[in-house]
């Protein structure tokens, strides 16, 4: 949990910053926020096997 915490904590910057201080957001960075918002949530939720499968596949 806290390595996800540490990739969004540049995401929140940027937009903050975007919103806030009203600084300009360029595609790449737009698409760097996509990216990391996808990879955040295939790491949570992607491929997750309950424990009873797993156990019953290992045997």
């Amino acid at each position: 949990m806290p390595a996800i915490l540490g990739a969004l904590s540049p995401l929140c910057a940027t937009v903050l910053g975007w919103l806030i201080l009203n600084e300009t957001l360029l595609p790449s960075q737009a698409i760097g926020i996509v990216v990391v918002l996808c990879s955040v949530f295939l790491g949570q939720y992607a491929l997750r096997v309950p424990h009873s499968q797993g156990a019953r596949a290992a045997l």
